[in-house]
C-alpha cells in the first residue's frame, strides 16, 4: 500500500502490526461497535482498490 493509504488507515483508527513480518492491520471494538467497525472495513477495502461487492464473506456470531 502507499504512504497514502497507511496514514488514511491510520487516521481512521486501524493499528500498524505489531511485527516486521505481518502486513494486517487491526482495529479492535466491543459488540456494540461492530456495525461501526463493519463500516470502517468497507472504506478500508475501498481505500486499498477492493470492491466489497465482489467478496465472499460469511456472518457469524461468537457466543460468550
Amino acid at each position: 500500500m502507499s504512504p497514502e493509504q497507511e496514514a488514511t488507515l491510520l487516521r481512521q483508527g486501524w493499528e500498524k502490526p505489531w511485527s516486521d513480518t505481518d502486513r494486517t492491520f487491526q482495529r479492535e471494538a466491543s459488540l456494540v461497535g461492530a456495525p461501526r467497525l463493519a463500516l470502517a472495513t468497507v472504506r478500508a477495502l475501498e481505500l486499498l482498490g477492493c470492491d466489497p461487492a465482489e467478496l465472499d464473506y460469511e456472518l457469524s456470531r461468537e457466543e460468550p
